[in-house]
């Protein structure tokens, strides 16, 4: 009967190793994924501040090309107008 509680114990022992094993293995995984989240998400971040700031670029190139087409408009207008009284 010793000798049976032994053997229960030792299962025991050895199920509860087996067992923190698993879950030493497992958080060693969700770390393990976390930290890849973590880099994905700054990795992100980094992108979307780039976007953000080449868009404000784009936004500038724009406005700045829209003047210069509007002074370019302007100026073809006073020209045919002169032209126009001209004649």
């Amino acid at each position: 009967m010793i000798e049976e509680y032994k053997q229960t114990a030792y299962a025991a022992e050895e199920n509860s190793k087996a067992l923190q094993r698993q879950v030493m293995s497992t958080e060693s995984e969700h770390d393990k994924q976390k930290a890849l989240l973590d880099q994905k998400i700054e990795h992100l971040e980094s992108t979307v501040e780039q976007l953000r700031t080449k868009e404000k670029e784009y936004v500038a190139d724009l406005k700045s090309q829209k003047k210069e087409m509007m002074t370019a408009i302007k100026e073809s207008q006073t020209k045919n107008e002169s032209v126009i009284k001209g004649l």
